[in-house]
């Protein structure tokens, strides 16, 4: 399949889980993708793995809250390949703690990752992306681009024992409605995911190996209690894998898209249904 032949991808938090599986896809259907993870070894795996598979792929390890990294990331991505037109903004972390226990630390670091560098990185590649929407059209062309941004059901419903994680994705909702309505006129579709319990490493639901593998933060997976009673909690009672994650990422990046702008797009079996 041929669905983003030509076209240029950034997915952040690609080392693993949905990430990965995203950066897994788009690749495979004709993406040239610039692969970001803070985990050096898991960005260069993702990379790697699409070079095996016959992909094109350029790895740009580094933390994803420091300010000059969105426009090192675009640097690359404009150096390596020309040209940039989807961004899925999908790096984040969550944690479980009650809320006296939210330190302003706490807080400050989960809206940092997932409401301020998400919003660096709409704000860089925006701009890219409305220089070149000018550039077409005044050769009569147009080309619709699109940003995905990662949230969570715990955005819309709320969830118990990770406040700043649930306030954190609602902001990346309300970011979605305001950069839709903001830049829709730059031929810019700019959409939200919100996804339930998926089989990763932050859940809890990948292979002991993964679970246990090093990483520069600190990641307490859902204890085999606790995962099991949140995948039996939707309409399907089960949790999504990283490959039903992707898909649906998929889709929002898609020329099926291309009249979708400013929606949440619900991935969670059911939750909340």
């Amino acid at each position: 399949m041929t669905e983003f032949q030509d076209r240029v991808a950034i997915v952040t938090g690609a080392g693993r889980g949905i990430g990965r599986a995203t950066a897994l896809r788009l690749a495979r259907e004709g993406a040239r993708v610039v692969v970001n993870d803070l985990d050096e070894a898991e960005c260069q795996s993702t990379a790697d793995a699409i070079g095996a598979a016959g992909g094109v792929a350029v790895p740009v390890p580094g933390d994803i809250t420091a300010t000059d990294l969105p426009t090192r990331v675009v640097q690359v991505a404009t150096d390596e390949f020309g040209r940039l037109d989807i961004l899925v903004n999908n790096a984040g972390w969550v944690e479980r703690v009650p809320i006296r226990d939210v330190t302003p630390s706490r807080w400050s670091r989960m809206l940092a990752i997932h409401v301020d560098a998400s919003f660096r990185m709409l704000q860089t590649v925006g701009a890219s992306f409305i220089a070149a929407h000018r550039e077409e059209r005044d050769r009569g062309e147009m080309l619709q681009r699109k940003i995905v941004n990662v949230s969570s059901v715990a955005g819309i419903y709320g969830t118990p024992g990770s406040i700043h994680y649930a306030t954190a994705k609602a902001g990346v909702i309300g970011m979605t409605l305001g950069a839709a309505k903001e830049w829709g006129r730059y031929a810019i579709n700019i959409n939200a995911i919100a996804f339930g319990l998926i089989e990763t490493r932050l859940t809890g639901g990948e292979s002991e190996e993964d679970r246990a593998a090093p990483s520069k933060l600190e990641v307490a997976p859902l204890d085999d209690q606790s995962f099991a009673r949140g995948a039996s909690s939707n309409a399907l009672a089960r949790a999504g894998t990283a490959d039903e994650a992707a898909a649906a990422i998929r889709f929002l990046c898609s020329a099926d898209a291309n009249f979708v702008s400013g929606h949440t797009l619900v991935c969670a079996g059911g939750t909340g249904s």
